[in-house]
């Protein structure tokens, strides 16, 4: 196999704008939709507004805890490939073998807790706390914008850092940081749950978008619509799955739902069953991706390293019998 050309300069500097740029794009929607966050004046006013809003929001979200994900991340690798692997050892007692195993999975869960708390951090403190900050600092600079309210700074902070790792993930897609078709596959479970929403609004009389250009609408179910597929969680269980993703499916609508009444214009849900229905046109129109994404994990899936320390030969050795 010939080795690899390294990346050009070109292509790494498509990498690296890809977060920036993606967080413009979703300054500039959280602007466009929730009520009170706004950046007035002309489009060179604009401009050094949102440069602003992203640096400190780049900053905070993304430099400052690197260094700690790096750590993090180093540290997972290690436990998994090399103390869980020593666990297994066969010159080593079982009830050793078995402590060994049980204390680098208790360190691998606890990493893994530490990384996702970083994350959760990220989201509900730290982003909206940095994008206070930036508007802080635009208006002691004299910037047209204005942001008021918590609700509103909360909002639109995730609203920002929501839309990021979507918008980053297909715009690396080009520099072959991302493979192709995996992008491919981001955009059409959008499209996907956007056709649901957009079908639900359209056959059931309890879902409405509030007045407003059609463009924002599209706009405003394009947003929840990435929300939407951002707040996930895998569960299988014989003859329960479908039960599982109609219920979280009608509880995330529900929360958006909820959200959505700081934009304008908003997604309007009323009724148990109205929620219900739309899930259902939701879980409908998205299962043939989630089996391609099932068997695509499946296939995938690297070999049991352990697979001849817990299980049985595949036949027997003859002198069995």
């Amino acid at each position: 196999m010939p080795p690899q050309r390294p990346p050009s300069s070109w292509t790494r500097a498509g990498r690296t704008a890809a977060v920036p740029v993606s967080m413009a794009a979703g300054v500039w929607a959280a602007a466009t939709l929730v009520r009170d966050f706004h950046i007035n004046g002309s489009v060179s006013r604009q401009i050094p507004v949102v440069l602003v809003i992203v640096g400190v929001l780049f900053t905070a979200t993304r430099l400052l805890p690197a260094p700690a994900y790096r750590a993090l991340q180093r540290r997972i690798r290690r436990t998994a490939e090399h103390d869980m692997r020593a666990s297994f050892d066969l010159d080593v007692p079982n009830d050793v073998s078995e402590r060994k195993f049980f204390s680098a999975l208790r360190r691998l869960w606890a990493l893994f807790g530490a990384l996702f708390g970083i994350q959760v951090a990220m989201g509900v403190a730290v982003g909206p706390v940095a994008l206070h900050l930036s508007v802080r600092l635009c208006e002691a600079l004299g910037l047209p914008v204005r942001l008021s309210g918590f609700g509103a700074t909360v909002i639109a902070a995730w609203v920002i850092l929501g839309l990021c790792p979507v918008l980053t993930y297909v715009l690396r897609a080009p520099t072959g940081r991302i493979p192709a078709l995996q992008a491919v596959y981001v955009l059409v479970r959008q499209a996907l749950v956007l056709s649901g929403l957009l079908l639900a609004a359209r056959v059931l009389d309890g879902v409405r978008v509030t007045a407003g250009p059609e463009w924002r609408q599209l706009l405003v179910l394009a947003v929840l619509t990435v929300l939407f597929t951002l707040l996930a969680f895998e569960f299988s269980a014989p003859g329960l799955t479908l039960l599982f993703l109609v219920t979280f499916s009608a509880l995330k609508l529900w929360l958006l739902s909820w959200l959505s009444t700081w934009m304008d214009p908003a997604l309007q849900i009323s009724g148990f069953w109205t929620f219900l229905g739309t899930a259902l046109f939701i879980v409908a129109l998205t299962w043939p991706i989630r089996v391609i994404d099932g068997r695509r994990r499946q296939a995938e899936q690297p070999p049991d390293p352990f697979w001849d320390m817990h299980h049985m030969p595949p036949q027997p050795p003859s002198t069995y019998f």
